[in-house]
């Protein structure tokens, strides 16, 4: 009860301890504190919920039981908030018993209720494919974060601004519509770079797309080889990213060669992190 938050459930009565209403409503949305909310497992009779939690405020139901109650628009976010996780709860049960059977489960199986009831309200996703790619322990997070946003498509870029007056050709080449698939590689200017890079790293798939690419190294492989063409993927996206802005907002233009070489310091830089030989890369 350090955290000043308690949520005690009974068959027949609902008694809820709280200090910090604020914070809680606020924080209801986040699963962590959902479960939180129904960390509520040990059954506690009133005189020990008086005794054992002074200084809380305690709310006592008049009349129904915490299955039955509903909150009106007038509620206050705490019981709204509480109201939410009994209904998410309810869903997975045929009734009031069910639910309770439910939270009995967490609190007698092998580990931490917490991390149970974190596990039930957790949403749960479909493993993508670009996974070990994108989130590559060796890569440094802002490369990891632009190349996640490019795979998703979430880029600013002029394709997806559209609402706003800009002239909606490529900033490298001149030619065809700034999208995600014609920055990634199918520009002339960015292509060349990309091949530039994959002829010095000795990759020989081909991989014209950033989709592509994702696929040529997705290989579930550890070496350090591996690891470093991961990593130089997304150095390549953060610095076309990086180079279409310098040219959109500041004006400013580096020729391939010029990217090229800030593309290898960044590279070396990552490898002599984890690396102290050099020979064991292949490159150039």
């Amino acid at each position: 009860m350090s955290t000043g938050i308690a949520l005690l459930w009974l068959p027949e009565r609902l008694f809820v301890c709280l200090k910090q209403k604020v914070v809680l409503a606020y924080l209801i949305s986040k699963p962590a504190t959902k479960a939180l909310l129904v960390n509520s497992s040990g059954i506690y009779t009133l005189k020990q919920t008086q005794c054992g939690f002074a200084g809380f405020t305690i709310f006592y139901l008049r009349s129904g039981t915490v299955w039955s109650v509903q909150a009106h628009s007038s509620s206050s976010p705490l019981w709204k908030a509480i109201i939410s996780v009994r209904d998410l709860i309810s869903q997975h049960g045929e009734d009031s018993e069910a639910s309770i059977s439910l939270m009995s489960r967490w609190s007698f199986a092998a580990g931490l209720f917490l991390r149970h009831a974190y596990n039930f309200f957790r949403p749960v996703g479909f493993v993508v494919p670009w996974n070990q790619v994108v989130w590559e322990q060796w890569s440094l997070p802002k490369y990891s974060f632009i190349l996640w946003l490019a795979i998703l498509g979430k880029l600013r870029t002029r394709d997806r601004l559209r609402f706003i007056p800009l002239d909606p050709t490529c900033v490298f080449c001149r030619h065809g519509m700034k999208s995600h698939s014609h920055l990634f590689f199918a520009c002339v200017w960015t292509g060349g770079l990309w091949d530039r890079i994959k002829c010095w790293l000795w990759i020989g798939r081909r991989m014209f797309t950033l989709n592509s690419a994702i696929r040529g190294l997705s290989a579930h492989r550890c070496n350090m080889e591996f690891r470093m063409r991961r990593v130089s993927l997304a150095i390549t996206v953060y610095l076309l990213w990086e180079e279409r802005n310098r040219r959109v907002f500041e004006g400013k233009t580096r020729e391939v060669d010029a990217v090229f070489r800030r593309f290898q310091i960044l590279f070396y830089t990552v490898f002599y992190f984890h690396e102290t030989d050099p020979f064991k890369l292949r490159v150039g």
